[in-house]
């Protein structure tokens, strides 16, 4: 497929100005529309953007305050932003843009970190603690995101072995705390009985060194544990009971099922916000768009996992690269990943892992380009092409988020894993046996040492069947 070339319109002026007065007249009356609602409901905001965006994007309409970005005259058109609850602040080098947690009344910044893969001690990230999170470089890391404009801290009971929510408590002291917001979650396949979940969330608090939580959310909603453990042991009824109570602000939850069984969850309470797994290859994985755009009707805010699939768009494959490089020879893989999600409407916040200020530093750049509704139809033809290119690419939907720890036989599993896909995007087979010969072991078994017990498998939110994999990689790389 031939991509055309979108450099100019992104960085270019409208030929044709009467179009351009025209858009920017009906966007601003949409605008004032829009103002008007969103004071009192997020719903409507987010139609009146849809609305807005459906009309058309041509290269003007894309840069009014609401749609585009960037600092040009059309902007000054429509330069209230906040008419879809969107802002921007002023910081040290630069800009960050905001936006609002569906109807909560927070304003959350339009990139938010999340700490399942803090810098090690030895130097680098992984999948796994074997090594030991790096306290002290955590800690600058995470005060350095708050500096940079980042309000959103994600984090869980079990991320490095509880040795995260630790390194939050610890970074959010001296005057940090005032200026974030924490979210954690609940462990509900650890949850046995009615006062487990209490119990944990003492626990929690106790790590993070605060009174109350910003945003709780059930972790990790399957089937299994919607109907085995949170029904029978109440575990919303106790969440919502701690909400009252002041020790938790907002409730939620993360998810990885199928659409039918987020439709049970999600009118099950008045949740304020829920996260998904999406990115431009997941469209339509574990309800994806489509329970999104659910979530945002509601009203409940959206926040946005995975957006590079665990690193799988980061080091893409050279003629994805190539369609990427023809569309636009500046923006990066990752810009193009993040670009899809902040394009979104119903997405408030989009969550990255960022191991180094360095990584800081450049996704906040990417954060302060874009704006939802920024994407021309061209540009949204560049990632149908793009998926269509890594549908030749069999690799295993891994994302290394290691809930598959704990291997009986030692199995560091993501790492495996992660080594498999390498060689299938780069063909690189002596690298890959490399890999597994000498980096593996470092932080735990090969697959050779797979017995395929399942246990792993039951905690998969991708369903992996690791079992049948293991063997596979093994007779590949040994």
């Amino acid at each position: 497929m031939s991509v055309p070339s979108m450099r100019a319109r992104r960085g270019g002026r409208a030929k044709d100005d009467s179009r351009r007065f025209f858009v920017r007249q009906h966007c601003s009356a949409s605008r004032r529309s829009a103002t008007k609602r969103c004071k009192k409901c997020r719903v409507e905001s987010v139609a009146a953007l849809r609305h807005i965006r459906d009309i058309g994007r041509s290269p003007a309409h894309r840069r009014c305050g609401i749609l585009g970005g960037g600092q040009r005259p059309a902007r000054r058109a429509c330069n209230d932003a906040r008419a879809v609850n969107h802002a921007e602040r002023e910081l040290k080098g630069g800009r960050m843009q905001y936006r609002a947690m569906g109807s909560t009344g927070m304003e959350v910044s339009a990139l938010g970190m999340g700490t399942m893969r803090l810098p090690l001690r030895e130097g680098g990230q992984g999948y796994t603690s074997s090594r030991g999170a790096d306290v002290e470089r955590s800690v600058e890391l995470i005060r350095h995101a708050i500096d940079s404009g980042i309000t959103y801290f994600d984090t869980a009971f079990n991320y490095l072995h509880g040795e995260s929510e630790k390194i939050i408590g610890k970074a959010l002291q001296d005057g940090y705390r005032e200026r974030a917001l924490i979210a954690t979650k609940s462990p509900i396949w650890m949850i046995e009985g009615e006062d487990d979940f209490d119990r944990l969330l003492r626990k929690q608090l106790d790590r993070l060194q605060t009174d109350y939580i910003d945003v709780y959310l059930l972790h990790s909603v399957m089937e299994k544990d919607w109907r085995n453990r949170v029904l029978p042991h109440r575990v919303v009824e106790s969440l919502l009971a701690a909400k009252e109570a002041g020790l938790v602000k907002h409730i939620g939850f993360s998810f990885h099922d199928r659409m039918d069984l987020f439709r049970e969850v999600i009118d099950y309470a008045d949740w304020d916000v829920c996260q998904l797994q999406l990115n431009y290859l997941d469209r339509g994985f574990q309800g994806g768009l489509e329970a999104a755009r659910l979530a945002a009707d509601k009203g409940i805010g959206v926040m946005v996992m995975e957006p590079l699939r665990g690193g799988h768009l980061v080091n893409v494959p050279a003629d994805v690269r190539e369609t990427f490089r023809t569309a636009d020879p500046d923006r990066s893989p990752v810009e193009w990943a993040f670009d899809f999600l902040w394009d979104l409407p119903e997405v408030s916040l989009v969550l990255s892992g960022m191991g180094s200020p360095e990584e800081v530093d450049i996704d906040c750049a990417y954060a302060d380009r874009a704006r939802a509704g920024m994407l021309s139809p061209e540009e949204h033809a560049v990632f149908d092409a793009v998926e269509r290119q890594f549908a030749a690419y069999p690799t295993i939907p891994c994302t290394g988020c290691n809930y598959c720890a704990g291997c009986p036989q030692g199995v560091t599993i993501p790492y495996n894993l992660q080594t498999y896909n390498q060689y299938v995007l780069s063909g690189d087979i002596e690298r890959a046996k490399w890999e597994y010969a000498t980096t593996i072991p470092l932080n735990g078994a090969t697959a050779g040492a797979c017995i395929g017990c399942g246990e792993c498998e039951e905690r998969c939110p991708q369903k992996i069947p690791v079992g049948e994999w293991m063997p596979k990689i093994d007779e590949l790389f040994a």
